[in-house]
């Protein structure tokens, strides 16, 4: 276990404020203590109602306990991950800008290029069989249903960011990404 425990400096002030009289490894010795006593009790999402007061209550006080815990470690996660999170969001922002780019750029020229090469492909087919060969025995062989179909492939014409984006946003909806 760790010899290190970090606390956000408000909630030390809020500790402090409660318990001004004890020294600051008493306050670190209480909180371990009450955080160990909070975690190893029974977490319950809901207390019954038909319970006796004095176990209602005490059991409301453990519920309270551990989601005033539970979001005090949230707030910890997020204060001290903001950067990292930043970071995350200029990254995620970024690969949708390139993914944009490549879809706009690079992807219908070859595309295009595919296009074009398939039907050359399916020309000299054609020649070979005028000529009396089978084209399945000239090697190597086209597997076509593991090749992508592009004959009837158009490039996008975006008209703007917005049709770009809501382009990118049907392709990843598509291919089932952040869902």
């Amino acid at each position: 276990m760790s010899r290190v425990v970090a606390v956000l400096s408000t909630d030390w002030l809020g500790l402090r404020r409660a318990c001004p009289r004890r020294s600051d490894e008493e306050l670190v010795a209480l909180a371990l203590q009450r955080g160990r006593a909070v975690a190893a009790r029974e977490h319950r999402e809901r207390v019954e109602e038909d319970l006796p007061a004095g176990e209602r209550v005490s059991r409301l006080r453990d519920a309270l306990a551990q989601r005033v815990a539970s979001v005090a470690g949230h707030r910890f996660e997020l204060v001290t991950q903001r950067d990292r999170l930043a970071r995350a969001k200029v990254d995620e922002r970024e690969s949708y800008e390139r993914h944009l780019a490549l879809h706009k750029d690079l992807v219908p020229a070859l595309k295009l290029q595919a296009k074009e090469l398939r039907a050359e492909v399916r020309r000299l087919e054609r020649e070979c069989e005028a000529a009396g060969i089978d084209p399945e025995t000239v090697e190597p062989a086209i597997d076509w249903s593991a090749t992508i179909s592009v004959d009837g492939y158009e490039p996008p014409r975006y008209g703007s960011n917005a049709d770009r984006r809501a382009a990118a946003i049907e392709f990843f909806r598509r291919v089932g990404w952040g869902t």
